[in-house]
């Protein structure tokens, strides 16, 4: 289970943790999955990636539980249309992640594999800029990620 970590004694400095219990299940994939490279990630909360918008030589990590997702073909998952998918940054903090082509196409493809209630997505080496008073995330190779702090989550 993903935990917001909003506690006065904070267990990590990350937004979230994952505490397994007596109901937690294991599920055995049937599908190979290229897992995350054996590397370290640091990912930063919404005021870091503000105040990092101006120093391009930094690609920082953000991590965030999955709160909505906006599908215009959600029966299809391996059509490559636009995605959006509303994340939870903190306990308060909504942002707006759009993929595109080929990454909504592999992302919808995960998410059908697993109906779980919470989940985490961690989006990597990304390039922040601020536009039109929004903040925009550009992946390195060419696909471009947004990020806002007005989504509605009725949406």
């Amino acid at each position: 289970m993903v935990i917001p970590n909003n506690r006065r004694h904070k267990l990590t400095p990350q937004p979230f943790f994952i505490r397994i219990n007596r109901e937690a299940s294991v599920i055995k994939l049937e599908h190979t999955i290229s897992g995350f490279p054996a590397q370290k990630y640091s990912p930063l909360n919404f005021m870091q990636l503000i105040d990092s918008a101006t120093a391009r030589t930094y690609l920082p990590d953000v991590v965030g539980q999955i709160f909505i997702m906006q599908d215009d073909y959600p029966h299809y998952p391996e059509y490559q249309t636009k995605l959006i998918i509303g994340l939870r940054i903190n306990g308060w903090m909504m942002v707006k992640l759009t993929l595109w082509g080929n990454e909504a196409s592999l992302f919808r493809q995960l998410q059908a594999m697993s109906h779980r209630k919470y989940k985490v997505v961690l989006v990597t080496s990304i390039i922040p800029c601020m536009c039109k008073a929004h903040q925009w995330l550009q992946k390195q190779n060419k696909h471009w990620w947004g990020i806002a702090n007005d989504v509605d989550p009725e949406i």
